[in-house]
């Protein structure tokens, strides 16, 4: 899911584990008149293939690109190391290399893992209550915010980003890039008590 495309050209090098999935398909339904099949994500690449869940341990690196049989090596010890994405972040290089790369791998496969929780945390508490049709008001969101256990600051900036203005609750895609603005991944959403 994390993923930077600069600087590589050429081989490709894969290494994963049975969790890592089929992620390097661009499904059909996602082409505008593409085959049954779908079509593979070409072009100079370095994908990080991690769990959802904190601490978001790298189970997969694919690298497309010249300088592939050079940095594989590393993927390779950090999914055999069953290293997470923040171990990649608080790594110390050196100098300025390629292996830069994973961290900013890393630090993409964190804003995607960070957007679905949001999109997810909209669905909870931006949809209308069974059987009613009427728009959510900030008292039900305020209560649902509660019931899932949001801190108070989360809470707070997920209700300024949820209601934009007067007019109510924002769309999906608003709120989301609204959210990402105000702060930062939902800790205690994903059942990490916040420091």
């Amino acid at each position: 899911i994390g993923r930077y495309s600069a600087s590589i050209r050429g081989h490709v090098h894969s290494v994963g584990t049975r969790t890592e999935g089929e992620y390097l398909w661009v499904p059909p339904a996602a082409e505008s008149g593409g085959g049954a099949h779908g079509r593979a994500i070409t072009g100079p690449a370095l994908k990080l293939v991690a769990c959802r869940r904190p601490p978001h341990e790298i189970v997969g690196v694919h690298i497309i690109g010249e300088d592939a049989c050079e940095l594989i090596h590393f993927g390779t010890t950090l999914v055999q190391d069953r290293r997470g994405l923040n171990d990649v972040l608080s790594l110390i290089l050196t100098a300025v290399t390629y292996h830069e790369l994973f961290k900013l791998a890393a630090r993409d496969a964190l804003a995607t893992i960070a957007a679905a929780d949001y999109s997810e945390l909209y669905g909870a508490v931006a949809a209308p209550s069974t059987g009613s049709a009427a728009a959510v008001g900030k008292g039900e969101v305020s209560a649902r915010l509660d019931a899932i256990g949001l801190t108070e600051r989360e809470a707070e900036n997920v209700l300024r980003a949820l209601f934009a203005d007067a007019t109510g609750v924002v769309a999906e895609y608003a709120f989301v890039k609204r959210i990402e603005r105000l702060q930062g991944p939902l800790r205690s959403y994903r059942g990490v008590k916040p420091e």
